[in-house]
């Protein structure tokens, strides 16, 4: 068989297992984890494509984020589709299975080697890591922005080869096509210069200092998309007095160090992993620390022999970097998602080390050949095990707590999800425990309110939501809320009142006006008709 016939089978065989690993995915459901936010209740993908909601995706920073690829990719999902969850999945998985066949193709290109970039892409395929940007909707931007970034490295291997003004454009529209479908990819250009140094050979001590010039451009995009997603996430930055700086870095080396032990040992994977404010026990910090010392001191020593495992390494290093925790957006400090691109780095190590030991000793080459295959066996078997957890939401965060007892999004996420199904009962606990494990976060104890409100225990969802109130005085959503418990309770007075004064805030507010209509016309006629609980 002709290298260009191995090639197509080398191809057919990857996509073949990528959809042999992920075929479930389209039976998934949507998930109750920004799945909702970001498409289901949407009114702008529900609206279809117009003028309107093409300015939205170009121009919006909801949820504190600038992404109009990822928004215009949800659009178009949303208009061939509808909310049927199984069209959304399809076109993640197409994505994922792009990236794949784009990865084997570069890296080939790029080394010359079939087989060692194989493997790379088989482990990119099928890593359980990978779960999770697949089978959740909301991480579409991370399989379009590696979808677009990998096009621009492909540009990049034509530029590196013939340099020419066209294919240089080339690089910098995919760029910014993968910037503006998630910030992540800011590391690119890094990566880009990881490249010339192996395999493309580019950085020789005369021309470093021009390699580093002539992606002067790429790194300005990335600054300035840098700037922009700064200035969008400023509500959702951490104060430094929440987390201390020193909390963070020792996090961030215990997260670098967690993620290369997922790598090899992708086990109990869960959606989200929540951020301690606490300082990291002091011997898993020095470990951490003393790990990646170690293998970044074996990279730069081994950088003649074997320049691969440097770049990989670094690429892993660099382009984690951005989400590694030392700036804080949210309560979250690592996620399986983050490692859909950096994964490439410690396979590309790996498995280029691998194919250099079997070219120097042949007689190692058939075992390692049969690890390689049972390695991939298994994470296939895991990843199937994996997405089943991503069936729904309920059985999602089951399978979080399970896992993290004490995740109090998990909680809260389970709570609503069991409340939608009309069973608070079953809700109370974990509202209650969210609450306890993150007592900052007031919505938890609103949705006990609103839990013990569904149950007919008003007296305890008015004490609730006073608890609420009293930290957040002037929100009519409360005021309507504990309105409503006293309402339930009997208090129609007490409730006129707090409708009055919701209606105050906000005039309009639909829910207060109902309130306020209902208390008027219960204390008249001296509540007949009252309901139990508000709905």
């Amino acid at each position: 068989m002709d290298d260009r016939a191995t090639r197509w089978l080398a191809a057919g065989i990857l996509a073949a297992l990528t959809i042999m690993a992920f075929a479930q995915a389209v039976r998934l459901d949507f998930v109750r984890y920004d799945d909702y936010s970001y498409v289901v209740e949407n009114p702008h993908l529900k609206a279809g494509l117009s003028a309107s909601s093409l300015r939205w995706a170009f121009t919006s920073m909801d949820d504190c984020l600038w992404a109009p690829m990822m928004r215009l990719s949800h659009l178009i999902d949303a208009q061939i589709f509808g909310m049927r969850a199984w069209g959304h999945h399809l076109s993640s998985l197409a994505l994922h299975a792009a990236n794949v066949l784009l990865l084997f193709w570069l890296l080939r290109r790029a080394s010359g080697a079939l087989w060692p970039s194989a493997v790379v892409a088989a482990i990119f395929a099928l890593h359980p890591l990978h779960v999770e940007p697949v089978a959740w909707v909301a991480s579409r931007k991370d399989v379009l922005s590696t979808f677009f970034a990998l096009l621009a490295l492909l540009a990049y291997d034509g530029y590196a080869k013939k340099p020419n003004a066209g294919r240089y454009l080339a690089v910098l529209v995919f760029l910014a096509l993968a910037l503006m479908s998630k910030p992540m990819a800011v590391t690119l250009p890094f990566v880009m210069l990881l490249l010339d140094y192996w395999p493309y050979s580019r950085l020789e001590r005369a021309t470093a200092a021009w390699r580093a010039l002539e992606k002067a451009p790429l790194f300005a995009l990335s600054a300035i998309v840098a700037l922009v997603t700064l200035a969008a996430e400023q509500r959702a930055l951490v104060p430094v007095d929440d987390f201390p700086f020193a909390v963070r870095i020792s996090s961030a080396l215990v997260a670098y160090a967690a993620y290369v032990w997922k790598a090899f040992l992708p086990q109990t994977l869960y959606v989200p992993c929540m951020y301690s404010p606490a300082f990291a026990p002091w011997w898993k910090v020095l470990l951490a620390a003393g790990l990646l010392a170690a293998v970044s001191a074996l990279a730069c020593a081994s950088r003649k022999r074997a320049p691969y495992f440097l770049v990989g390494w670094l690429w892993f290093l660099g382009t984690l970097a951005p989400v590694i925790g030392l700036l804080k957006f949210g309560h979250q400090v690592m996620a399986d998602r983050f490692m859909y691109l950096p994964l490439v780095g410690l396979a590309l190590a790996v498995c280029f080390g691998l194919a250099d030991v079997a070219r120097r000793r042949p007689v190692l080459a058939k075992p390692l050949a049969v690890t390689a295959a049972m390695a991939l066996a298994g994470c296939m078997l895991l990843t199937v095990g994996q997405v089943r957890h991503w069936r729904n939401s309920e059985a999602l965060f089951t399978h979080t707590l399970a896992c993290d007892p004490d995740n109090y999004v998990g909680h809260c996420n389970l709570g609503i999800t069991l409340m939608e199904q009309g069973r608070p009962e079953a809700a109370l606990p974990h509202f209650t425990e969210a609450y306890r494990i993150y007592p900052r976060r007031l919505e938890s104890l609103n949705d006990l309110g609103a839990a013990y409100l569904l149950t007919g225990r008003n007296a305890e969802a008015a004490r609730v939501f006073e608890q609420v109130l009293a930290r957040t005085p002037n929100d009519p959503e409360v005021l309507v809320n504990l309105g409503a418990a006293l309402y339930a309770a009997g208090d129609f007075a007490g409730a006129s009142r707090r409708a009055c004064h919701a209606l105050e805030l906000s005039p309009g507010l639909s829910k207060a006006q109902q309130l306020l209509g209902m208390a008027e016309q219960a204390g008249r006629s001296g509540g007949e008709g009252a309901p139990g609980a508000a709905k």
